[in-house]
């Protein structure tokens, strides 16, 4: 990989305003983000454990029979779905680079510590891993549930980033393009580690998640807003102005977790079983993250605001709340 020769230098460097020392990522870990491979590996594997608790509640397994003869297919997916979400990250970064010299003017290739077509092969070489193991996650023979999704996720991450489909700069498609593979597929490609997806009950849950993304995944371009405008990329805040965008998206931090609760009161309504977890603990993770997002909600009233990687507090919080749902939900299939 043809890195400038800047990236192969010590990862320590003299910070110009004052002696101190300064700690800095290897250039090839720093592009892929690394605050935010968390939440997909956290994906594949809450909607892995969720499809052994399911199993095991309807009779069709016991939760150590199916950890034990699945476990390498969920840190496989794991670890496939932070690489997919690296490869996006780069590849992003690879048709942005003239936007972050504005946006985000400290990220590695605006900086020159890594070349543009280095940071395009490396992502395609993420791509690739990534498909491949996806492929190998055979949880029944033939069954490869999980490789379609994550081909799927691939080629909608292409769309979001590259022209002239582009869709980061069509408003609300944009956040669509995000939510479907990082929301709905990720869970549902988590259960097909385990298990069939031909089921209703991943899609509902994904379908949560995604609900959930297509709102939030706006709180990160509050940040950029002159740099997305001045390149006529149209997000949310860019469209309808920082205070506007965030009233339209606050509701999303609510209500698709309000969604866990009345999944638990379909049968009441002749609906069937939806999820097939712990009714109460279901039904108060629910209303805990409905009310985080009453939270953030309140955070983005300050759209000037910044936090992590010169983001908006929201988006740290988006990312939060993700894991904490992917957390919760765990508990709820086991409790």
């Amino acid at each position: 990989m043809d890195l400038s020769g800047e990236a192969m230098e010590s990862n320590l460097e003299l910070d110009s305003a004052s002696p101190v020392r300064v700690t800095r990522m290897p250039a090839f870990v720093e592009i892929t983000r690394p605050f935010t491979l968390l939440p997909p590996f956290l994906g594949i594997v809450s909607g892995s454990f969720a499809a052994i608790g399911s199993l095991a509640a309807t009779g069709r397994g016991s939760l150590s029979d199916s950890l034990g003869a699945h476990w390498h297919f969920i840190l496989m997916g794991g670890a496939m779905a932070a690489l997919l979400n690296a490869a996006s990250n780069v590849l992003n970064q690879v048709t942005e680079v003239e936007i972050d010299r504005k946006n985000k003017p400290g990220r590695v290739l605006p900086q020159g510590r890594m070349g543009v077509s280095a940071a395009l092969i490396y992502s395609v070489f993420l791509f690739m891993f990534a498909l491949l193991l996806a492929w190998l996650v055979e949880p029944e023979p033939g069954v490869h549930h999980t490789f379609w999704c994550s081909l799927a996720a691939a080629l909608a991450t292409v769309a979001y980033s590259v022209k002239p489909v582009y869709t980061k700069s069509r408003g609300w498609l944009a956040n669509v393009t995000i939510a479907v593979p990082r929301g709905c597929l990720l869970k549902v490609a988590g259960w097909g580690c385990v298990a069939s997806v031909i089921n209703p009950e991943p899609w509902f849950i994904g379908s949560v998640f995604m609900l959930f993304l297509v709102g939030a995944a706006t709180s990160k371009d509050f940040s950029d807003m002159d740099g997305d405008g001045e390149a006529g990329i149209r997000t949310l805040p860019v469209i309808y102005g920082a205070e506007k965008a965030a009233k339209k998206i606050a509701p999303f931090f609510i209500i698709p977790w309000l969604f866990l609760a009345l999944g638990m009161a379909a049968p009441y309504a002749g609906f069937g079983v939806v999820m097939h977890s712990g009714k109460v603990s279901t039904i108060i993770m629910g209303l805990l993250l409905a009310g985080y997002g009453i939270y953030i909600s309140g955070l983005m009233k300050d759209s000037s605001a910044h936090s992590v990687e010169g983001n908006h507090p929201a988006w740290k919080h988006m990312y939060l709340m993700m894991m904490a749902a992917q957390i919760g939900l765990v508990g709820c299939y086991f409790i």
